[in-house]
């Protein structure tokens, strides 16, 4: 690099180099930018990531033993938390959404005429079980049309953002 008169001139190598710095940046920002696009896809909804702690007392052995009993009890905390996250992702429809909600409806089908027969006998019977009934129904309803929701609005989400259309 020459500089005359407060004007900086490049040699030729300095000139490929900033041109190759350049090409690089563009590259690196696409593969950013293609990163960034991709990870509308992946939208995740009511996930709890658990890591508990391993409680240990009194370790004994050697060292590859200890470390084989840790590295195992990550390992598997690790597989349990990957499937949680998969079953939270509004991409497939939130599996883990669609279950609870179905459970509900079946569980308060049988929960709520148990417990209005416990209340007052026959007519708190019928009511529990008209309650038990309604909310099985709409729960049944609604979580197949909440998870196709979910995935509908994590594919239009994704393919808006494929085709660059800010």
């Amino acid at each position: 690099m020459l500089v005359k008169n407060g004007l900086v001139e490049l040699d030729e190598d300095t000139e490929e180099q900033a041109l190759d710095d350049e090409v690089v940046g563009l590259i690196g920002s696409r593969d950013e930018q293609f990163a960034r696009r991709f990870l509308y896809f992946s939208t995740f909804e009511d996930m709890l990531f658990r890591m508990n702690g391993l409680n240990i007392s009194n370790i004994f052995g050697e060292s590859t033993e200890v470390y084989n009993q840790l590295s195992a009890f990550h390992r598997e905390t690790f597989k349990y938390n990957a499937l949680r996250l998969l079953g939270s992702s509004n991409m497939i429809g939130n599996p883990a959404k669609f279950v609870s909600g179905v459970g509900t409806g079946v569980t308060d089908f049988f929960v709520k005429p148990y417990q209005g027969m416990k209340q007052g006998g026959m007519v708190k019977a019928a009511g529990g079980f008209a309650d038990g009934s309604k909310s099985l129904l709409k729960n049944a309803l609604m979580a197949p049309a909440g998870a196709m929701s979910k995935f509908g609005n994590s594919a239009s989400k994704g393919l808006r953002a494929f085709s660059y259309d800010d």
